[in-house]
């Protein structure tokens, strides 16, 4: 079942910027890939495909089911202990930001710092930093 979910998110980002209709059958391919992982109640890779999710519909401009998304992936990256949430504080940073709510972008940008700081990551990203 891991191979179809793969499967699934490889077909969901090829077609995910052809256009309107080919992005919303990319969003139900990471959809049929968040089934999948709910039900090998495999929590890190639900929460990656909720990460994945919530990016594409930022970058399609739905700020609201972006922001929704990015809680929830967060919401599940804490609970399981998971430490890399830096990746999604970045994401809710700017999604924050284009909303215009700066106060929030600064907390997830500071929230995202702290998150490099304590894993020890350092791959070498750039982070959105509100401002």
């Amino acid at each position: 079942m891991e191979e179809a979910a793969l499967t699934w998110i490889a077909i969901a980002d090829r077609v995910m910027y052809s256009d309107d209709s080919a992005g919303m059958r990319g969003m139900r391919g990471y959809e049929h890939a968040l089934d999948i992982y709910t039900e090998l109640h495999n929590k890190e890779k639900e929460a990656g495909v909720l990460k994945l999710f919530g990016d594409r519909l930022f970058v399609q401009g739905k700020l609201d089911q972006s922001e929704d998304e990015l809680l929830k992936a967060l919401d599940i990256y804490k609970t399981i202990g998971y430490k890399k949430l830096h990746y999604t504080y970045d994401l809710l940073a700017g999604v924050s930001a284009k909303k215009g709510n700066f106060n929030k972008a600064l907390y997830y940008s500071l929230e995202m710092i702290k998150s490099v700081q304590a894993s020890g990551d350092t791959s070498r990203h750039i982070f959105y930093i509100a401002g």
